[in-house]
């Protein structure tokens, strides 16, 4: 019994992560259908994946009208484009 105790511990501890050390999803999370939300001064976005892509969608604070949506084929590609963000 003590074999199969450890076992399953062993599998627990060894399932993806939903986020990292920084507190940022993992590509596993957004697999799962988890989305980010960012804020700047002025405009906050958002970033998921769908279709194989991830997609930044930047709105206007006040009005919430879209600005812009873009799609990256990575995850560091999509967080980059996030740093513009005002």
């Amino acid at each position: 019994m003590q074999n199969t105790t450890q076992t399953k511990n062993k599998t627990f501890n060894e399932m993806p992560k939903l986020q990292n050390a920084r507190g940022d999803l993992t590509s596993y999370a957004f697999r799962c259908g988890y989305v980010q939300l960012y804020e700047g001064n002025k405009n906050h976005a958002k970033l998921d994946w769908t279709h194989c892509c991830y997609n930044v969608r930047v709105f206007e604070k006040e009005t919430d009208n879209r600005l812009s949506w873009e799609t990256y084929r990575t995850l560091t590609e999509a967080k980059k484009a996030l740093k513009s963000i005002d």
